[in-house]
C-alpha cells in the first residue's frame, strides 16, 4: 500500500464541494495504488477541486457575489485602519533604529506579512460565512486576489509587498484557507453538539 500524498488529499477532502467527493477520493486512491504517479494524483485532485468549485459557484452566482463583496469590504476596511494607525508605529520604536536599513527592511516585511495574515484570515472567514458555509468560494476569492496582486505588480514593476512579497503571498493563501475552513470546522462541531443534545 502506497501512502497517498498528504496535501492534495487533505485539500480534496476540505475543498471538494461535489456530492461525489467520497467516490472521487476512492477512485483516485485506487488508481494511485495501482501505479499512477504522485504528479498524476496531484493533477487529478486539483482538477476535481476546480470542477466541484465551478459547479457549486455556477449554481449560486448571487450568493458568491455577495460573499466576495463582503470579503473585499473587510479587506478595504482593514487597509484603511492600517494606513490610519500605522503612522503611530514610529512612536513605539527608538528614533535611531529608523537609520538602520536592515531594520527598515525588517519592519516593512513584518508589516506586510502581518497584514497578509490578518486580511487572509478575516477574508476567508467572511467569504465562507456569507456563502452559507460553502467552501468553493474560497478558491474564487484566492484566485481573484492573486490576479489583482499580480496585475498591480506587473503594472508598477515593483513588489506590492516589499521585500517579503513571496512570503506574504503564501501566508495570505494559507491564512485564507485557515479562516475559511475554521468556519466549516466550527459549524461541524456545532452540528455534532446539537445532534448529541437532541
Amino acid at each position: 500500500m502506497k501512502r497517498l500524498p498528504l496535501l492534495p488529499t487533505w485539500l480534496l477532502k476540505q475543498l471538494d464541494c461535489s456530492a461525489s467527493k467520497d467516490a472521487v477520493l476512492g477512485d483516485l486512491a485506487e488508481r494511485f495504488q495501482k501505479g499512477e504517479s504522485v504528479a498524476w494524483y496531484c493533477r487529478q485532485s486539483f482538477f476535481a477541486i476546480v470542477a466541484g468549485a465551478f459547479h457549486d459557484l455556477r449554481s449560486r452566482k448571487l450568493l458568491a457575489l455577495r460573499a466576495l463583496f463582503g470579503a473585499f469590504l473587510v479587506g478595504v476596511c482593514m487597509e484603511v485602519f492600517v494606513s490610519r494607525y500605522l503612522v503611530y508605529a514610529g512612536n513605539w520604536v527608538p528614533g535611531e533604529w529608523w537609520n538602520s536599513e536592515s531594520f527598515v527592511h525588517f519592519f516593512e516585511s513584518f508589516v506586510s506579512i502581518t497584514i497578509a495574515l490578518i486580511q487572509g484570515i478575516l477574508g476567508g472567514w467572511t467569504v465562507v460565512r456569507l456563502y452559507r458555509r460553502g467552501r468553493a468560494v474560497l478558491l474564487l476569492y484566492i484566485a481573484i486576489v492573486l490576479v489583482f496582486i499580480l496585475s498591480v505588480v506587473a503594472r508598477s514593476g515593483a513588489s506590492l509587498y516589499p521585500p517579503g512579497s513571496i512570503i506574504a503571498g503564501i501566508i495570505f493563501v494559507v491564512s485564507v484557507l485557515a479562516g475559511g475552513l475554521s468556519v466549516a470546522r466550527c459549524d461541524h462541531i456545532e452540528a455534532l453538539h446539537k445532534r448529541d443534545t437532541h
